[in-house]
C-alpha cells in the first residue's frame, strides 16, 4: 500500500510538474509574441516616419492642406455670398433675373459634378498653356465648388428670415439692402453659422484628391512614404489620423459656437 501510495504521488507531482511548465511556455509564448508584435511595429513606425524622414513629408503635406482649405474657404464664402445674395433677392423681389440664371446655372454645374473632375479641368484645360503655382490652381477649383454648396447655405439662411423683419425693416425708412445688411444679413449669419461651420469640415476632406494635379498635400505624403518603405498601414494610418484629429477640433469648435449661440439667443 504504501509503495502504491508513493506511485501515485509521484504520478501527481510529475503531472504537476508538467502543467507548470505546459503553463510557463503557455505565459512565455505570449510575452515573445507580443515583444515580437512591439519590436516589428516600433521597427515599421521608425521605417516610415523616422528614419526616411516621412514626418518631414507629413508636416510638409499638412501644411499645403491647410493652405488649400484656408484660401478655398475664403473664395468659397466670397462666390458663396454673391451668389447666395443673388439668389435671395430674385426669390424675394424678382430682380436680377438675368444674374440669377447664371448662378442657377453655376449651381447646378458645379453640385452636379465630382469635385476631382473640376479640379482637372482646371488644371489640364483652362490652366493648360498657364505657368501657374499647383496651390493656386487647387485653391481656385475647390474654392468655386466650394462657393456653390455655401450659396445655397447663405440662400436657405436669408429665405428663413421672416418676411415680416423685411417689412418693419422698411416701415421705419430704410432701404432694401440697408434692412437687408442691418437686419436680415445678421440674423442669417447666426442661423447659417453651424452648416457653414460644416461645409468647411467637407471641404478640408474634399482636398484630399489634390494629388491628382501632382500636388505634396497630406494624402500624396503618405502615398510617397509608402513608395519609398513599400508598407501602406502605417503612412496610410498616420495620414488618417492626422485628418481625424483636425476634424475632431474643428468639430469640438463649432460646438463651442454653437453652444454659444444658443446662450445669446436665450438672453
Amino acid at each position: 500500500m504504501i509503495g502504491k501510495s508513493s506511485l501515485v504521488e509521484e504520478a501527481n507531482s510529475r503531472a504537476a510538474e508538467e502543467s507548470r511548465l505546459a503553463a510557463e511556455d503557455t505565459s512565455s509564448g505570449f510575452v515573445k509574441f507580443f515583444r515580437n508584435l512591439w519590436n516589428n511595429t516600433s521597427n515599421s513606425f521608425n521605417n516610415n516616419f523616422i528614419n526616411n524622414n516621412g514626418w518631414r513629408l507629413l508636416l510638409k503635406g499638412l501644411l499645403v492642406t491647410l493652405q488649400i482649405t484656408l484660401f478655398s474657404a475664403i473664395l468659397g464664402i466670397f462666390l458663396g455670398f454673391i451668389v447666395g445674395m443673388t439668389r435671395s433677392v430674385y426669390e424675394k423681389t424678382g430682380r436680377l433675373r438675368f444674374f440669377n440664371a447664371i448662378s442657377k446655372l453655376y449651381i447646378t454645374a458645379i453640385r452636379g459634378t465630382p469635385v476631382v473632375v473640376q479640379l482637372l479641368i482646371i488644371n489640364f484645360i483652362i490652366f493648360q498653356s498657364v505657368s501657374i503655382n499647383k496651390i493656386v490652381v487647387a485653391f481656385i477649383a475647390f474654392g468655386i465648388n466650394s462657393g456653390a454648396y455655401v450659396a445655397e447655405i447663405f440662400r436657405s439662411g436669408i429665405m428663413s428670415i421672416d418676411n415680416g423683419q423685411m417689412e418693419a425693416g422698411r416701415s421705419l425708412g430704410l432701404t432694401y439692402g440697408q434692412t437687408m445688411r442691418t437686419i436680415i444679413m445678421p440674423q442669417a449669419f447666426k442661423n447659417v453659422l453651424p452648416t457653414l461651420g460644416n461645409e468647411f469640415i467637407v471641404l478640408l476632406k474634399e482636398t484630399s484628391v489634390a494629388g491628382f494635379i501632382a500636388l505634396e498635400d497630406l494624402t500624396r505624403a503618405g502615398y510617397l512614404i509608402q513608395s519609398r518603405t513599400f508598407d501602406a498601414f502605417w503612412p496610410l494610418i498616420g495620414v488618417a489620423l492626422i485628418y481625424l484629429v483636425i476634424v475632431m477640433g474643428l468639430t469640438k469648435l463649432l460646438t463651442l459656437l454653437e453652444r454659444r449661440l444658443r446662450r445669446s439667443d436665450n438672453r
